[in-house]
């Protein structure tokens, strides 16, 4: 995700966990070129109780479309167990393009699947 701000004049950039303060395109270029392929889930998540809680879903994205809420605890990709950012995208990125994705999540206390269907 791509976030813009700034205070008097200062732009301030934020992609993903990355901010960048100023004008610095190199920094920027380095940080768009290291980002990770693969179809992007769209929702702020964070390690919690075995899996990941969910935040924000953003308006439009995969997650939201596939029916993702702040509070479910996505604990699964195609039957991968994810317990960090890292592996979520891991397993996103593995991913063959346009095949749905399945996601197992906890919701008020019971189990469901969910699933997405990145473009192809």
């Amino acid at each position: 995700m791509v976030r813009r701000s700034g205070q008097m004049g200062v732009p301030v950039i934020t992609v993903d966990e990355n901010v960048v303060v100023g004008f610095d395109e190199p920094r920027l270029e380095r940080i768009f070129a290291s980002a990770g392929s693969g179809p992007r889930l769209g929702a702020s998540v964070a390690p919690r109780n075995g899996g990941l809680l969910v935040g924000q879903v953003h308006a439009g994205s995969l997650a939201e479309k596939a029916g993702l809420k702040p509070a479910d605890v996505l604990v699964a990709i195609n039957g991968n167990a994810v317990t960090t950012p890292e592996q979520l995208q891991r397993h996103l990125a593995s991913s063959s393009p346009g095949r749905p994705i399945r996601m197992r999540v906890r919701r008020d206390g019971g189990d469901l699947e969910l699933s997405i269907a990145p473009p192809a």
